[in-house]
């Protein structure tokens, strides 16, 4: 990576594995977070190995079940130490998480039908769940793909104009 160097001391490392997690925001299972840490962060494995339950130990992280999330001991940690960390590596980091999050809560696919048809699913999530789901027709698999590629540039627009469509009183338009 041009322009910054990856963390090499233990506490630098910790600091990234809470950065990553705190833009997460969403509890994630094990392997999701060491991909995340060794590809946005590029953070060792085994160094990562050593940092998770050092963190669990010490209240900077939480795990229920398979799932990792921070603490607000841990926030509060990242926030205020975190500015020690390259700005260089935090945003090729945060680029990496943004990636991460639009695959996650931004969802499409088609499927070919019995006659022909391809039926198109797209689905908007956030940290809570489900925002949005439709689910429509296409003549055919390069048009169902068109449209599962523009959902995803665009999901916002998609959601608001839908929104805005389905909100709006038509009396009032004239």
């Amino acid at each position: 990576m041009a322009g910054f160097d990856f963390p090499k001391s233990t506490l630098n490392t910790k600091l990234l594995v809470l950065h990553i997690l705190s833009k997460v925001s969403i509890p994630i299972d094990y392997d999701t977070f060491r991909d995340l840490s060794m590809n946005a962060g590029g953070i060792n494995y085994f160094v990562f190995a050593q940092v998770v339950p050092e963190l669990l130990n010490s209240g900077h992280l939480a795990q229920n079940a398979e799932l990792y999330s921070i603490t607000e001991k841990g926030r509060s940690a990242c926030a205020a130490a975190e500015s020690s960390l390259s700005s260089a590596l935090l945003m090729y980091c945060d680029r990496k998480i943004d990636a991460w999050k639009t695959d996650t809560f931004v969802q499409g696919n088609v499927k070919e039908l019995h006659d022909g048809m391809f039926q198109v699913n797209l689905k908007l999530l956030d940290d809570h769940g489900l925002v949005f789901s439709l689910s429509l027709q296409a003549p055919s698999e390069a048009e169902g793909a068109q449209i599962v590629h523009r959902f995803k540039q665009h999901p916002d627009r998609i959601y608001n104009g839908i929104l805005n469509v389905l909100l709006s009183d038509a009396e009032k338009k004239g």
